[in-house]
């Protein structure tokens, strides 16, 4: 489990701690209340770890892109990230100050016999992220470069090759869970197909009501539910026993009202440890009906403070059993409407 973030001079985050992280966290917040911030610090470490410290500075547009504008000093940027296992304990730190980067990793309770280092990195790099604005396509050319097969592409752009790859596999228990589970959302689709050829790789959605004919068509919002199951299921490719995060920006976005609490319902039996395989999800989201489908202590809020820096607190348990137990009357997304909860618009 990623446990708590720490972040000092990181954009927006002039100095936060966001602790208690829960197998399923949600940010919400206002729009520019910092909230991608910290979702990119996120691709920043993995990109970090994978690669270099020096690269991943470059590719955020440089040291200048990365300090607080609300530090006026010489104070590097600091990010720490802490993580528990049942056999560890980890803190992961970076330090950066314009032409140094200083990264380390300290470990503790050791109990499978590998360093902190390669530990967290083996962790990291089976991160899956998703970006605000991801959206499988339906059709990619087979020339393609499509990185990673077992992690997906922050916009999903590469998930047909994916879950062509998927389905090749030995094990094909993750393709045929994933089958499952998007014909439990969508009681219409009978099967995700994938075709590919010397030019293009398709995904082919076959219809009940079309008798096993493939759908003209993937909406987007299926398209980004496709995206959000195949980043889940690549966790299970390769070493499911592992520790596993998907962050989900805005995984609400186009998708049925009603058709939320069947994902969330998902995402509760993937994070359910009786299952053996330890999974975690961050998500945000700007929709009251989303949250409502949560519990207080699974939510932070997102706020700017009075000088504009990002600041980010739990739920007020007060002010939320106050209304939560008004009869079942109120849930939280209402609470959030009521702008009792802050994380709302000026």
């Amino acid at each position: 489990m990623l446990t708590e973030l720490r972040f000092k001079n990181w954009r927006s985050l002039r100095d936060v701690t966001i602790s208690n992280l829960t197998p399923i966290t949600v940010f919400i917040g206002a729009n520019s209340s910092g909230k991608t911030n910290i979702l990119e610090s996120l691709h920043f470490v993995r990109h970090a770890l994978e690669k270099d410290p020096f690269q991943a500075v470059f590719a955020w547009g440089g040291y200048a892109n990365l300090h607080s504008v609300f530090d006026e000093g010489s104070d590097p940027v600091n990010i720490e990230f802490l993580f528990a296992t049942d056999a560890e304990k980890i803190s992961y730190h970076l330090d950066i100050q314009e032409n140094i980067v200083i990264g380390g990793t300290e470990s503790a309770g050791f109990g499978n016999g590998r360093s902190g280092e390669s530990t967290l990195k083996s962790y990291v790099s089976r991160w899956q992220l998703l970006r605000e604005n991801f959206l499988t396509p339906s059709v990619l050319s087979s020339n393609e470069d499509i990185g990673d097969l077992y992690v997906v592409d922050p916009l999903a752009r590469n998930v047909p090759f994916m879950l062509n790859f998927m389905r090749q596999q030995p094990n094909s228990t993750p393709y045929e869970a994933l089958q499952a589970d998007l014909a439990w959302l969508f009681s219409h689709i009978e099967r995700l197909d994938t075709v590919r050829n010397e030019s293009e790789i398709r995904l082919l959605l076959r219809e009940e009501v079309l008798q096993g004919k493939a759908a003209p068509t993937i909406s987007g919002g299926t398209a980004r539910l496709i995206a959000m199951l195949t980043a889940f299921y690549a966790l299970d490719m390769k070493s499911a026993d592992l520790p596993g995060l998907v962050v989900i920006d805005e995984p609400d976005i186009g998708i049925h009202p009603l058709l939320l609490s069947r994902l969330v319902e998902l995402l509760r039996v993937y994070t359910n440890p009786l299952n053996g395989h330890p999974r975690q999800f961050i998500l945000t989201t700007h929709n009251p009906m989303f949250l409502n489908l949560f519990q207080p202590e699974e939510v932070r809020i997102v706020e700017r403070g009075e000088q504009g820096e990002t600041t980010v607190q739990p739920v007020d348990m007060n002010v939320a059993n106050a209304w939560l137990d008004e009869n079942g009357a109120y849930n939280l997304g209402d609470l959030w409407t009521t702008r009792l909860m802050g994380g709302i618009p000026e």
